[in-house]
């Protein structure tokens, strides 16, 4: 069956996205925050939810009911019932590592007071879905074993609700920053590069809708043994896809300091060439004849520790200015600041205020 290597391969991406992402920005970046802590224990609880879906396999996940004993059956209900709160925690837990995430990189009061309104949401629908589903009947192992006396919720009714839940505060995650994003001031080439990044949360926006018509299969099927194998297989990979779209953003990063030639960019490459020139002695020296230029561009990370060789900015968003100077002759360059010595009796400071609009560099 499927069930194994899929979820095998799922658990094994997140696995090496989540810790890139970790890597980026305990170690590169030097800012780790609540927001990574989420997503590492939102990782935790995934490796629950596959420890429990590999429980449901060796009792049957995924084959036909009538080839599984009464055993078998009741057993693989058990694990079903442990992992559906599972599922829910995992994917509660990338959602509010995600608000973190928007309150770290937006300051607007009133986009705050959105997110801190929707972190609420957010934890209180968590509660309801792995309460709710813990205690969907009473006693609880009515849930596997149908001749115990008890007093269930609909199952359809509690699984139906949670998937609009899910997919309302996907939807949500996705549409609430592009406001902020659109207004950036920033070149239209990495403005899409950006806008794109945080979209990929539509993925997991496609991810539930799959997983809620398979859901709509399995409650009109009669061999729910053979078919609850699909929805685990969807389920899981929602949480998956969740923990992989919640880690890109901080890929950037990454791939600025460790393969900056991946990521060619006009302030990258002109910055270089200034240094270069700077350091060049024979520009220090060399009289220059007739009109030259100079352009480099300065990036500086926002929040970047001068002492360190981390960035300490949260947001990875850089200031770049361009700096140009035209410069003429040698000699009347010499002239020009000497006779400025002579008359003003100190060498004339440059001036800041004159220099170009800022770009930020995502």
């Amino acid at each position: 069956m499927y069930v194994l290597p899929v979820s095998i391969s799922l658990v094994g991406l997140s696995t090496i996205v989540v810790a890139l992402r970790l890597y980026t920005r305990i170690r590169l970046v030097c800012s780790p925050g609540w927001d990574d802590w989420f997503l590492l224990l939102s990782l935790l609880t995934d490796y629950a939810f596959f420890g429990v879906l590999m429980a449901e396999h060796t009792h049957g996940l995924g084959r036909p009911q009538a080839t599984l004993t009464q055993s078998e059956y009741q057993d693989q209900l058990k694990m079903l019932w442990i992992s559906v709160p599972l599922y829910n925690l995992t994917l509660n837990l990338t959602k509010i590592s995600m608000v973190l995430l928007y309150l770290r990189l937006f300051t607007t009061r009133i986009y705050r007071v959105l997110l801190w309104v929707l972190l609420v949401l957010i934890v209180c629908s968590g509660l309801w879905m792995v309460i709710g589903t813990l205690l969907i009947c009473i006693p609880v192992q009515a849930f596997w074993d149908p001749n115990i006396p008890r007093t269930c919720i609909s199952r359809e009714v509690v699984w139906f609700l949670n998937a609009a839940l899910q997919i309302a505060g996907d939807l949500v995650l996705v549409v609430l920053p592009m406001p902020q994003l659109i207004r950036l001031r920033i070149p239209r080439r990495q403005k899409a590069c950006v806008i794109f990044i945080f979209a990929l949360g539509l993925f997991v926006c496609a991810t539930s809708a799959v997983r809620l018509h398979t859901l709509v299969l399995l409650t009109r099927a009669t061999d729910y043994s053979r078919l609850n194998g699909v929805v685990a297989i969807w389920s899981f990979a929602e949480c998956n896809v969740a923990l992989v779209c919640a880690s890109l953003p901080t890929f950037r990063q990454l791939i600025n300091q460790k393969f900056p030639r991946s990521l060619p960019s006009c302030a990258r490459v002109s910055r270089s060439q200034g240094e270069k020139r700077l350091r060049d002695p024979a520009m220090l020296w060399v009289p220059f004849r007739g009109n030259a230029g100079y352009s480099a561009d300065v990036s500086v990370d926002v929040g970047m520790d001068s002492n360190s060789h981390c960035h300490s900015g949260a947001s990875g968003i850089q200031v770049v200015r361009e700096l140009r100077w035209e410069m003429g002759s040698a000699s009347t360059r010499c002239q020009g600041e000497d006779n400025r010595r002579h008359s003003n009796g100190k060498a004339e400071q440059p001036d800041f205020d004159r220099m170009p609009d800022l770009h930020f560099q995502v």
